[in-house]
């Protein structure tokens, strides 16, 4: 569609430019704006989003842009826009072009307890916003954009399957009505646009977890099989209700919540996409008023992170609940009554609160990094300081995004760290490496010679 817009361009041009509008430009430009295509829909964004950051440190966002030519010339800026706390206001930081391929940003360091949401974006040279990331995060009905927790520490978990610190959760609450697609906790199967075909997975058929623990979710009905075909157990006739216990938060200082869902509501082959809703509210009084957190129809066929601190929704209290709500809506007289493809899932349930025991914060540890030689053709040498014993490990992506090595140095003594890696079967170009201790996150790009 982009070779066609810029084609459409070409045979109105009558001055051997398509970029200043003339005669026609601007018009076509609009039209196929309209339909979400711009002169860098084919762009793409490779990012690893980062999770958790040390209080009041500057936390650094990059990316690698993959924009083949001619379309760089039609790029005018890149941004990288973040909130505050459940602010609806978006402050905008320009992503800048360090090298390459390589475009960064910064977040300003920001107290303990803060939820950072952000998203990146491209514009280009006609002002049209293109190559959203996460997609949909922009729109008005936007899609989860990425959560940075700042200076908190895990307290509670539920997993699924070793630890559910919460107690039970309720599968099903008075007035439910679907007939089925009900919660259940259970081992998801799957199902597929086309069976054997990963591309179009529509019910998850991995939970969150992972590892060797992974294995329960909670999910709108198992699929009966993965080569069954979609639809067979998905939510029907109504709403189903995953409800959590009372949970006591009255004794912590900024409670922060989080846990991983997958949403669809609007799968090739479905009807009546992206008709039904999404909802999940809380609550300070043991459900007795529920304040709306998620409320949406648009679909996000992936596991994604949701993020909030508690207060900026409800009041702290010793009656704190959640509830997740998936729903096949019926209008009887419509297509198959109105009725959708709905399948939703739930893991990894966490509570955080403000990580200052005995007076020692984050920032008692150095993240001050030295990599060497650089540019480098055997080994590459990396040395930081700890003040405090921590984890450490390391992750090295191409321009592409690819990730060529990762190494995990499991928990490190308090001192200098000195870690040799090996970089010889490594093509000559540019990488990223990303040096994650504890909760910080130290991103440098090297050079591979021969």
């Amino acid at each position: 569609y982009v070779d066609v817009l810029i084609d459409l361009l070409q045979a109105d041009d009558d001055d051997d430019d398509i970029t200043n509008g003339t005669p026609n430009g601007d018009e076509i430009i609009e039209g196929f704006a309209i339909h979400g295509i711009t002169l860098l829909s084919n762009a793409v964004f490779n990012h690893n989003e980062v999770d958790f950051s040390a209080e009041n440190e500057d936390i650094d966002i990059n990316a690698i842009l993959i924009l083949d030519f001619p379309f760089g010339g039609y790029l005018d800026q890149g941004n990288l826009f973040y909130s505050l706390n459940a602010e609806s206001n978006w402050t905008n930081a320009a992503l800048n072009n360090t090298s390459g391929n390589l475009w960064t940003a910064a977040i300003p360091g920001q107290p303990a307890g803060t939820v950072i949401e952000y998203y990146l974006s491209l514009e280009d040279i006609f002002g049209n916003t293109s190559s959203v990331q996460p997609i949909g995060a922009a729109d008005i009905d936007a899609n989860l954009p990425w959560y940075i927790l700042v200076g908190v520490t895990e307290i509670a978990t539920h997993n699924s399957d070793t630890t559910e610190d919460f107690g039970e959760w309720d599968t099903g609450v008075s007035g439910d009505n679907a007939t089925t697609g009900t919660w259940e906790l259970n081992i998801p199967i799957g199902s597929f646009s086309e069976p054997g075909d990963f591309s179009t997975v529509v019910a998850p058929y991995f939970e969150h977890t992972g590892g060797a623990i992974g294995e329960f979710c909670f999910i709108t009905g198992q699929s009966p099989s993965p080569d069954g075909g979609i639809g067979e157990n998905d939510v029907d006739g109504g709403h189903t209700t995953l409800r959590s216990p009372v949970i006591d938060l009255s004794s912590y200082e900024a409670p922060v919540f989080e846990y991983w869902r997958w949403y669809v509501n609007g799968p090739a082959g479905g009807a009546n996409p992206g008709t039904d809703w999404w909802q999940v509210q809380v609550s300070d009084d043991a459900g007795n008023n529920w304040t709306y957190l998620e409320n949406t129809r648009t679909q996000d066929i992936s596991w994604r992170r949701k993020a909030f601190r508690i207060e900026d929704y409800v009041d702290v209290t010793s009656e704190f609940q959640i509830q997740l709500i998936a729903s096949d809506s019926t209008f009887i007289g419509q297509n198959l009554d109105g009725g959708s493809l709905v399948e939703a899932a739930v893991d990894d349930i966490v509570l955080y609160d403000l990580n200052v025991p005995n007076n020692v914060t984050e920032n008692d540890f150095s993240i001050d990094l030295k990599l060497y030689p650089n540019p480098a053709t055997d080994n590459l040498f990396i040395e930081f300081e700890l003040n405090l014993a921590t984890r450490a490990s390391i992750e090295i992506t191409d321009m592409a995004g690819r990730s060529v090595y990762e190494e995990n140095f499991g928990d490190l003594n308090r001192g200098n760290q000195r870690k040799t890696i090996p970089i010889k079967s490594l093509t000559e170009g540019v990488y990223l490496m990303q040096v994650r201790l504890g909760d910080q996150l130290k991103t440098e790009t090297f050079t591979v010679i021969d």
